[in-house]
């Protein structure tokens, strides 16, 4: 899944990661790992990536896909990659 998605997107699934509270499910080592390897390709200039950085952009993106705008009923990741203003409290 994160092969189809922009590096923007990417970048943005990070920034959200922190704005996360609650309890989470973490991803498997195994899909960090692989999640690490697509992020070096995708992203550019910016380096290795650690798979701390992996593991994040994996639990957004498991959040942003579950996570609903309660005005407009539109995925937060939807929303995303539509390049909106994400304003982190709308969802549920």
């Amino acid at each position: 899944m994160l092969e189809n998605l922009s590096e923007k997107t990417l970048k943005k699934l990070k920034e959200i990661s922190r704005l996360i509270a609650g309890g989470v499910k973490l991803p498997l080592f195994s899909e960090s790992m692989e999640a690490k390897k697509v992020l070096e390709t995708v992203l550019t200039g910016e380096g290795a990536v650690n798979q701390r950085y992996a593991q994040d952009v994996l639990i957004a993106l498991s959040y942003a896909n579950e996570k609903k705008d309660y005005f407009t009923g539109n995925l937060m990741l939807d929303d995303i990659i539509a390049g909106k203003n994400i304003v982190f409290t709308r969802y549920q």
